[in-house]
């Protein structure tokens, strides 16, 4: 029975653990304010003098206090989970701390100012604990810290020394106790939060208040870039700038042409701020007009031509408008804010004149497509450079001259107008008599003069007589005409007119060979270079023949054939990609 109870006693000792030794005596650890606590606020105490107290609170696990403040009143004091809140009068000096059991703290200067409406934390040390059998365990919980929105900062004051501990949401294995923490993100406002660790988990949110509110900014007119305390935003107006922190901004709005206007305003918290500028314009509108085509240049730069309109900076600026054949015409001209101005240049023409002669006269001119009358004609105010002069007269040729002329002078143009165009009649034979018209007109070859129009022209040889029709039409260079003999070409029934009308023409153009005797083939000196059916020279005699003069174009083979086989297509070229026999 006694070693029974030996044992129990021995478990009890073992277990229960706190004998203290040394006497208790009471010493500030520490005193400093609390810049985030509005608890003086929230919950006021009226000094007697029409102030706010501020709250002194004292950081113990112990009871049993009492306080005075020398001259300061102590309206009130409040008994807290591990703190007693202590009322004091603003401007409180010091204070006396008393305990029925672990002495005194008398007249402890506060070190620093006490005001109204705030906060200060005195944390209180009364001696030292030693056990004497065996120091109990001591008891953890886990913190677990989130945060609206996600991503806050979280720092923990231990013994007035703040660290970090890591982002929200955060978690931490810690005593049992009574812990300060501040929760913190860019852009919102500081949460400074009292935890108190009495179970194994202890879980807090910290819902942030923002920080910040928005901008609203319009301005007319509109699509100024936006400037927020001398940063470009990289938008214009209007715009809303969003998440501006709270406080004193200055809003900047920059827009080409007009003056900047800059706003300072308060953004408070989670509220929108509207601005609206009206920017006050540095251009006038300046319309420049001038001759069509007249190009136009402002300080040197093109602008357009005959007629301009744009809006121009204040300013001195030099205005011209030039045409070719045309002196400047130049004006400087000082632009004023909202003052438009119309100003008209023309270029100054430069003259030279003209005398136009024909033969015959009453030719018809134009210039430059322009009816100026007949010959003879004077023109006393032409543009000067280059012109073109063109002159008709019915049944003569039309002429055409470019002519310069030269500022201050005349130019002459003497025109002969030719009444036809020269020609040459030929035949297969050297002599055969040629009429025109049924006249006679010498023999073959003749070279002569007809007029524009149709003609008749005719061979006659040996009583026999051949004519074609012949079309004068204006041109330069000498007409061919052909008239032939013997060669009389028989049309089967089917052949349409055309085909007679093109076969006709090619053999008409037919010319006499004489034959000969002449010999054929490769001699010794072309060696290897010859075929061997072009071996052995041999002699070959031909009667007389006819052979075309001209090749056989593609347009006459289509004519007569019905299709055009050439590879290089065109109606005047040879006609090619055919054999002999074709």
């Amino acid at each position: 029975m006694r070693t029974r109870l030996s044992v129990v006693f021995a478990v009890i000792f073992a277990v229960i653990a706190v004998v203290f030794a040394q006497e208790r005596k009471i010493s500030v650890a520490g005193f400093e304010p609390m810049p985030a606590s509005l608890d003086a606020l929230e919950n006021p105490v009226d000094d007697g003098n029409g102030s706010k107290c501020a709250i002194i609170k004292i950081e113990t696990d112990q009871t049993g206090f009492t306080f005075e403040a020398g001259k300061a009143r102590i309206p009130k004091i409040e008994q807290r989970v591990g703190e007693i809140w202590v009322w004091v009068q603003p401007g409180a000096r010091q204070l006396s701390v008393h305990h029925q059991s672990l002495g005194h703290l008398r007249d402890y200067r506060i070190p620093c100012a006490i005001e109204a409406g705030k906060v200060y934390l005195m944390r209180l040390t009364t001696g030292t604990v030693r056990t004497i059998v065996e120091e109990a365990k001591k008891q953890t919980g886990w913190l677990v810290v989130k945060s609206v929105p996600d991503g806050a900062d979280v720092f923990m004051t231990v013994n007035g020394v703040e660290t970090y501990q890591g982002v929200a949401p955060f978690s931490a294995k810690l005593e049992y106790g009574r812990y300060t923490l501040r929760v913190a993100k860019s852009k919102y406002h500081d949460d400074p939060i009292v935890v108190t660790i009495d179970k194994p988990r202890t879980e807090t949110t910290s819902t942030l208040s923002p920080a910040f509110g928005s901008i609203s900014v319009k301005t007319t007119p509109t699509g100024a870039k936006i400037m927020l305390d001398g940063n470009d935003t990289g938008k214009t107006s209007p715009c809303t700038l969003p998440e501006v922190a709270s406080g004193s901004h200055e809003i900047r709005a920059v827009l080409a042409n007009y003056s900047p206007v800059t706003r300072n305003i308060t953004v408070a918290d989670e509220l929108t701020t509207s601005l609206d500028f009206a920017l006050d314009a540095r251009f006038a509108g300046i319309t420049v007009n001038s001759l069509p085509n007249a190009e136009i240049r402002i300080n040197g730069e093109r602008k357009g031509t005959g007629s301009v309109t744009l809006n121009l900076n204040e300013g001195v600026y030099d205005i011209e408008a030039s045409l070719p054949h045309h002196r400047n015409a130049a004006r400087q001209i000082e632009v004023q804010a909202k003052q438009p101005q119309t100003i008209v240049l023309n270029p100054t023409p430069i003259y030279g004149s003209l005398d136009v002669v024909s033969s015959p006269i009453d030719a018809s001119v134009t210039i430059d497509g322009k009816d100026y009358g007949i010959t003879p004609l004077s023109v006393e105010q032409l543009l000067e450079g280059e012109h073109t002069i063109t002159l008709s007269k019915a049944g003569h040729a039309t002429e055409t001259r470019r002519v310069n002329i030269a500022e201050g002078q005349t130019a002459t143009l003497d025109v002969k107008l030719a009444s036809g165009r020269a020609v040459r009649i030929s035949t297969d034979r050297a002599g055969d008599r040629i009429e025109i018209d049924g006249n006679i007109a010498g023999s073959s070859p003749l070279s002569t003069q007809l007029a524009f129009g149709t003609h008749t022209v005719a061979a006659i040889r040996d009583g026999k007589r051949t004519s074609k029709s012949v079309n004068i039409e204006q041109g330069q260079s000498e007409i061919a005409v052909t008239l032939g003999f013997g060669l009389q070409p028989q049309f089967a029934s089917s052949a349409s007119s055309a085909q007679r009308q093109v076969l006709g023409q090619l053999v008409a153009d037919m010319v006499k060979v004489e034959g000969g005797t002449f010999t054929m083939g490769a001699t010794s000196e072309q060696g290897s270079d010859a075929y061997n059916d072009e071996k052995l020279t041999h002699s070959v005699t031909l009667s007389d023949y006819y052979i075309g003069k001209y090749e056989v174009t593609q347009a006459q083979w289509q004519a007569v054939m019905g299709s055009n086989p050439s590879n290089w297509k065109g109606k005047n070229l040879p006609v090619e990609q055919v054999s002999w026999d074709d």
